[in-house]
């Protein structure tokens, strides 16, 4: 692996001239006409695309730099323009070989496996705590405030008895619809996914809960995860559901507060169904899964026709099936998947065919990084949850934040396959 040493780059940019947040919600806050990725692309000039993947680090990928920790992993992050939000502080990464830590949510009341998500103009995060949900102000990212705390106990829907036994706010999605700006929570709770708009102006909103996509839903431990946009096929908005041991279900919600089933991949499966994604792929619309516990395979489908998904591909480390995976995110064509113990994984979703999966047809990635010597998935002793937990893409550059040692914090990577600097490549997830 190539690793280039911070205090080699003496060359790097000064930052960023202002900390106004982009009111438009184009991209995060803005900064100085200057190209702080020229630098980058500099450091790891020459490196590859089209490598041999093995256990070890792929030859395509290499570390540009490190936001760490002391407290050790990260968990989830999300990034807009030149903000990068964990859940536990905020980071200038204007110029991403010397990212500057903003802020700390030491203050507040933050679950550690809690999600954290911008909401649509960049002026508000939306993070998890142990009994709730939290908006937290950041338009000074010096000085973050929280604007509200929503609780479990403001919850008005239907929760079967023993629903609250795993009730968390571990995975959450924002997206402004119709002028709105909503949050989904999947409550791990088996009652679907959780609906609330934010209300009120920048600075005082509020967070009610409206509904759930269903008072059932998910089998043990689910919904999960779940991911939500406008459909590029037919402009509706559509909610995926990551449901456990259930598979997956899709949702009409132009009308949030009336979700409408519109189809799925609703059977039981051998492995717990934890984050999902859908991308459009020419004239096909592609939808990821991967699994948590049990058999865990990660799932590539057809799902033109939503109400009968077509199984393409399915990939798993070979050995070790029940080895956990976790967080996904598609970006051109190019799927990330952070895998814990096994560090992260990169795929070409071209090279998942076009024809339904006979035997054991499968996809292979073309770029692993691999943060644990010799890719021991039971670094930590306790069943492969550790090391790598979530994987963002933005501006040509691979964020990989870590759940324990020894990946400490966020390890931020070049990648041989695409350019540091394009703005086209970024996560939406």
């Amino acid at each position: 692996m190539r690793i280039f040493a911070l205090a080699a780059c003496t060359f790097l940019l000064a930052g960023c001239a202002s900390s106004t947040v982009d009111p438009e919600g184009q991209g995060g806050q803005q900064m100085e006409p200057k190209d702080a990725f020229e630098a980058v692309r500099r450091a790891v000039e020459g490196l590859p695309c089209d490598v041999p993947v093995d256990a070890a680090t792929s030859d395509n990928l290499a570390r540009v730099a490190n936001i760490t920790f002391e407290e050790g992993g990260t968990g989830d992050i999300d990034i807009r323009g030149r903000l990068l939000a964990t859940t536990r502080s905020l980071h200038d990464v204007s110029d991403p070989l010397q990212p500057v830590q903003l802020s700390d949510f030491s203050e507040f009341d933050i679950q550690a496996s809690g999600d954290v998500k911008f909401l649509a103009d960049n002026q508000t995060l939306v993070t998890g705590t142990g009994d709730g949900i939290l908006l937290i102000d950041i338009r000074d990212p010096s000085e973050p405030r929280v604007e509200d705390h929503w609780t479990f106990g403001e919850f008005t829907g239907i929760n079967l008895p023993g629903g609250s036994t795993f009730l968390n706010a571990h995975m959450l999605f924002s997206a402004r619809i119709a002028g709105d700006d909503w949050v989904f929570l999947a409550p791990n709770s088996n009652s679907g996914i959780w609906i609330l708009r934010v209300e009120g102006e920048v600075g005082s909103r509020v967070l009610t809960y409206v509904t759930q996509t269903l008072p059932a839903e998910g089998g043990p431990l689910g919904p999960h995860d779940l991911f939500a946009h406008q459909d590029p096929f037919t402009e509706e908005w559509l909610l995926y559901s990551a449901d456990g041991f259930h598979g997956w279900t899709v949702f009409n919600i132009d009308d949030p507060a009336n979700p409408t089933v519109v189809g799925g991949y609703v059977l039981p499966q051998p492995g717990y169904t934890h984050t999902i994604q859908s991308t459009r792929m020419g004239e096909r619309r592609i939808v990821v899964t991967i699994a948590e516990v049990g058999e865990n395979l990660m799932q590539v489908f057809d799902a033109t026709i939503l109400q009968a998904p077509i199984l393409l591909a399915a990939w798993q480390v070979e050995v070790a099936a029940t080895t956990p995976q976790h967080n996904l995110n598609i970006v051109e064509g190019l799927l990330y998947v952070a895998h814990y113990g096994y560090g992260m994984f990169v795929f070409d979703l071209d090279d998942a065919g076009t024809l339904p999966a006979i035997g054991t047809t499968t996809v292979a990635p073309i770029a692993h990084y691999d943060p644990v010597p010799g890719g021991n998935p039971y670094i930590a002793g306790i069943g492969g949850f550790e090391a790598v937990y979530d994987v963002i893409v933005q501006d040509g550059l691979l964020y990989v934040s870590g759940f324990s040692p020894p990946v400490n914090g966020i390890d931020i990577l070049a990648f041989g396959c695409i350019t540091p600097g394009d703005s086209q490549q970024r996560s939406v997830g």
